[in-house]
């Protein structure tokens, strides 16, 4: 009886079809830190961190189509004016505006996104400490005008050598949401994907 209920177990789990998942890993890269105004003026005491962050992902075999959202604590982000994601086809940056054709990239099963997360809010007095530490100029955080973006230092010394700043990046609940889409399939699956900083 023993035997029977094994073979049963074994022929189960040999017949179904096994599920391929994403793969996802944050990558050290050299873009820059920047400090830029805020554009909503209900945060006056506040400016902007923009981190750019660099992820590889690796998708399914069957994955046709993928798009992506970006959940900040616990809120929905609008493209473009809260973050705004570049990837790598065929070794050329390219700016994403809809969502990604895999069968157009040179290794669809692996794409090198880099995202731009443009409402990361610090304290006025955070900005100054490093606009001290890394500008070129001596301007403040209320000097930065709409049009301003001051360049700091690359993201992997960033983290590196402000791992205060970056551990209240990690307190909060930021999400990469990725959407693919199956050759087989018309609807999209999501898998959510918690940024680590």
């Amino acid at each position: 009886m023993r035997n029977i209920f094994l073979s049963i177990f074994l022929l189960i789990l040999f017949s179904c079809k096994v599920k391929q998942e994403i793969g996802i890993s944050e990558i050290n890269n050299n873009s820059y830190v920047t400090i830029s105004e805020y554009f909503k003026k209900e945060n006056n005491d506040s400016i902007c961190l923009n981190v750019p962050l660099e992820f590889e992902i690796n998708f399914p075999e069957d994955t046709d189509k993928v798009t992506f959202d970006l959940l900040k604590n616990n809120h929905y982000q609008q493209y473009i004016n809260d973050y705004t994601i570049k990837y790598f086809k065929n070794n050329k940056i390219q700016t994403l505006y809809e969502g990604i054709n895999l069968k157009d990239i040179e290794n669809p099963k692996k794409i090198i996104l880099r995202l731009y997360i443009k409402n990361n809010l610090v304290s006025k007095k955070v900005g100054d400490n490093l606009l001290a530490k890394y500008a070129d100029t001596n301007i403040k955080s209320d000097k930065i005008g709409k049009t301003d973006s001051i360049k700091l230092n690359s993201y992997s010394k960033f983290r590196k050598e402000n791992t205060d700043v970056m551990n209240t990046l990690r307190k909060q609940d930021d999400f990469l949401i990725i959407n693919i889409r199956k050759h087989s399939e018309k609807k999209y699956s999501s898998t959510k994907y918690k940024i680590k900083w």
